[in-house]
């Protein structure tokens, strides 16, 4: 975990590098980071695999945009998120269905929007989809090409792995 600080209080934490898992199933967390001038941006993938072919989450990348003040305070300027995560809350996220198969009905699309207003309320991100999520995606997974394919060298053609780069 990478930790900022300044006059020993905490400032922010970003995950590098966390998995979680079982015999037959592991789910990871990677990030990196760059620092740009006035800014910090952290990047995060997640995903997850099972031996018994079971799709498991979360799924996705996010991208977040801090400034960072000349006095050293730090501000999110920007933050984007593309996620696949069947529970938020304790609470299954019917419209997560919906992200891949085009809702049919008003019922439908206002389930698939909740689900991005869990996201984005969780996760302090705007959901993309369409092309952003795929720039968004190629530009994660360019960041952190290494870390991926370094957890995800032994996995097989399942969700997330380092098949799909």
């Amino acid at each position: 975990m990478l930790k900022i600080s300044r006059d020993n209080k905490p400032i922010i934490t970003h995950i590098l590098h966390k998995d979680d898992g079982d015999c037959s199933s592991i789910q990871i967390e990677l990030g990196n980071y760059d620092i740009k001038n006035n800014k910090i941006i952290f990047y995060t993938y997640w995903a997850a695999a099972d031996l018994q072919g079971i799709l498991t989450y979360p799924f996705g990348f996010r991208k977040q945009i801090y400034n960072v003040s000349t006095n050293g305070n730090l501000s999110l300027s920007k933050a984007t998120i593309y996620i696949e995560e069947d529970y938020i809350n304790d609470k299954k996220q019917e419209g997560l269905k919906f992200l891949n198969i085009k809702a049919k009905n008003r019922s439908e699309e206002q389930l698939l929007q909740n689900y991005k207003a869990v996201v984005e309320n969780k996760y302090h991100s705007e959901f993309v989809d369409g092309k952003e999520k795929e720039l968004l995606m190629k530009e994660v997974r360019q960041k952190l090409q290494q870390e991926i394919l370094i957890e995800t060298k032994d996995w097989k053609e399942t969700y997330g792995s380092n098949a799909k780069m």
